[in-house]
């Protein structure tokens, strides 16, 4: 399944409201249940998905800098890919390699089975948030269509 198949409408969520917590732990929780309203996640609890983000998170921050950050985890029971976004437009502290703010999340629940196709949807997903302007573009979108 390729990465467009895997982006679930979903699992996107257009800026998320300003008396939000700002903090790296509301930011998966917020993932977690966001990625929980995919029906392929319906195996798993929303603390199941948000202990698979946190702890790839312990590791190595997945905020690369730039802006973006790519939570992802991988996860028993679980046959397909789901792929979700996340924007936050003033930004948040997520440890990120650069130190700035993230304001674009874009994360992948991904089965344990298939770590080569996750591996590959990492780096196709990278590929893209690369291009200049790209985030300023997204996070300035107003529905997730």
């Amino acid at each position: 399944m390729g990465l467009i198949e895997s982006l679930r409408e979903e699992c996107i969520q257009i800026s998320i409201p300003e008396s939000y917590p700002r903090d790296k732990t509301s930011i998966l929780r917020a993932i977690a249940q966001l990625a929980k309203k995919s029906p392929i996640l319906t195996n798993l609890s929303e603390d199941d998905i948000f202990n698979g983000l946190n702890e790839r998170e312990k590791l190595m921050s997945t905020g690369f800098g730039k802006g973006i950050a790519m939570p992802h985890c991988a996860l028993k029971d679980i046959t397909e890919f789901v792929i979700g976004i996340l924007t936050v437009p003033n930004g948040v502290d997520f440890d990120s390699l650069d130190g700035k703010k993230t304001k674009l999340f874009v994360f992948m629940i991904s089965p344990e089975s298939k770590r080569n196709e996750h591996i590959r949807l990492l780096s196709g997903i990278s590929r893209i948030l690369n291009k200049s302007d790209f985030v300023d573009r997204l996070v300035s979108i107003k529905r997730p269509e």
